[in-house]
């Protein structure tokens, strides 16, 4: 028996819809950060490349990994993260087309990166004294720091010296 009230006649309701399909993931994919590397590598000359991987890596690695986070040797000097953050911190103004920088921009960036080169090469030396002396034991963590914080002063001193070759000679 069909009820005259009943909309569906008597029959049977119908499946509800599906469900919506999964949202994407807020945040950025691995795509849309390549290509924003990629497009901030591509407006830096080599000399920068170098100078800002050298940078981020004293940083990054042997400061901010080791020697903040894990609590191991700070084996850098403070002169010398001053120096990579300068290092950065000018690119960054740079990119942005700041004024502040101005035409002195690759002699900033050439002392910022000699001084961070110097620190390392002086920290090297130290180290490789060290080694020579009986009884001297490094920590892994303390060795990573170190080997971070060289590469970065030595990729911070080829940077610098791309970036004052390709500079108009007057």
């Amino acid at each position: 028996m069909s009820n005259p009230n009943d909309p569906m006649g008597g029959q049977a309701a119908p499946p509800p819809p599906p469900p919506p399909p999964p949202q994407a993931r807020a945040g950025v994919s691995s795509d849309q950060m390549s290509a924003a590397i990629s497009g901030i590598t591509s407006r830096l000359s080599m000399g920068e490349t170098f100078a800002a991987a050298g940078a981020l890596l004293v940083l990054v690695i042997s400061w901010l990994l080791v020697a903040f986070l894990l609590d191991g040797p700070a084996v850098m000097s403070d002169l010398a993260i001053v120096a990579s953050a300068g290092i950065l911190l000018l690119i960054w103004l740079r990119l942005g087309g700041s004024s502040l920088v101005g035409a002195n921009y690759r002699l900033i960036l050439v002392a910022l990166a000699g001084i961070l080169a110097i620190t390392a090469s002086v920290s090297l030396l130290y180290f490789i004294r060290a080694v020579v002396t009986p009884g001297v034991d490094y920590s892994a963590l303390g060795m990573l720091g170190r080997i971070a914080y060289w590469v970065g002063g030595g990729l911070a001193a080829f940077g610098a010296y791309q970036e004052w070759r390709s500079a108009p000679r007057a």
